[in-house]
């Protein structure tokens, strides 16, 4: 894995030895292009995630990530499940005493990128790159500590008459609610209301998700990570033909992972509030805004089923107005006429 990492890992044999290194996977007999189908958006964001991290480095750097290898030896580190002191302690010995200053960054850095590309996670702060999304600090203990801390139940918002029904999907948080999606990279901000709650990120990469749920290492808790694949399901219902269309759309314009319709459909008892736990705060949040958006465009008004009698009397104003408007103009045509036939 010599190839240099701000290099698109197009090679199948490539790719295949990233996510071995990186999920665990271990690809079955029967399914030679699993990964390179369900991977190409991960891979993406890999690619992306390199070039930020090198942006301005040299080869002067005294710890330089160069080529796929030397994320491979990071990774492997990580994965062992001690603290990160130890982490550190273990990269120093691959430099001559005293370690400075800039030899402690290099392997910050190296670090970060390497957490990023494991957990799909905004870690640490790039020297170069702008933070465009939530951050998050890994100061002490495990790898799989830090998931803890910071992907742990949540419910703190009062959950009384939030209902989630079928018409709670994402298209419907579009085309009903004026809500924009923001579609993210960053696990951390999933379901995060932002710009005064106008918009709404939503992590889609469901691919990501099914390879943790199926890792015999997990770095997640897998009640976090079914979960999380549960949002979906409820945002991008599998059974729902017109979201599931609306979706595909989407994908080869935006490069989402279109794992994201797949992730089944919740029975009505699955749709209480109460059965999520992990994002059960921000999920209140959104269907609060949701609920309490009004329509302010004609098609919204058209695409807005929620509040039926509202609905028909927006709908019997605006015949009135049509019909109003139309004897009005037959009116001015015939006394138009009159006077024509006057002269």
């Amino acid at each position: 894995m010599e190839t240099l990492i701000q290099n698109y890992p197009g090679s199948p044999e490539l790719r295949l030895q990233l996510l071995q290194i990186l999920w665990n996977f271990k690809q079955s007999s029967d399914s030679s292009q699993e990964p390179l189908h369900l991977c190409e958006e991960y891979f993406r964001y890999y690619t992306q995630q390199c070039r930020v991290s090198i942006q301005g480095s040299d080869e002067s750097e005294p710890y330089n990530l160069r080529t796929h290898d030397n994320i491979k030896d990071i990774v492997t580190i990580l994965k062992v499940g001690i603290s990160l002191d130890q982490i550190h302690q273990s990269m120093r010995q691959k430099f001559p005493e005293p370690v400075g200053k800039r030899v402690e960054e290099s392997i910050q850095n190296g670090i970060d990128l390497a957490v990023r590309l494991l957990l799909m996670v905004n870690v640490g702060r790039s020297r170069h790159g702008v933070q465009l999304t939530r951050t998050l600090e890994w100061r002490e203990g495990s790898l799989q500590d830090f998931t803890r801390k910071h992907f742990k139940p949540e419910i703190i918002l009062p959950q009384e008459r939030v209902k989630l029904e079928r018409i709670f999907t994402a298209r419907n948080l579009e085309r009903i609610a004026g809500i924009q999606i923001i579609w993210t990279d960053n696990l951390a901000d999933h379901l995060q209301m932002q710009d005064d709650d106008t918009r709404v990120a939503i992590f889609h990469h469901a691919s990501f998700l099914w390879h943790q749920k199926n890792n015999p290492q997990p770095l997640f808790e897998p009640k976090f990570i079914n979960e999380t694949r549960r949002t979906l399901a409820l945002l991008f219902p599998q059974h729902n033909k017109v979201t599931r269309l609306w979706y595909r759309k989407l994908c080869p314009r935006l490069n989402l992972d279109p794992e994201a319709i797949r992730c089944g459909h919740l029975r009505a008892e699955d749709r209480h509030i109460e059965k999520f736990e992990y994002w059960h705060d921000r999920l209140v949040v959104l269907k609060q805004v949701f609920d309490e958006s009004e329509p302010r465009t004609l098609e919204q008004w058209w695409c807005d089923r929620r509040n039926g009698v509202q609905r028909y009397t927006f709908w019997v104003a605006v015949l009135v107005l049509a019909l109003t408007i139309f004897f009005g103009a037959v009116q001015c045509v015939e006394g138009g006429l009159q006077v024509w036939r006057g002269w």
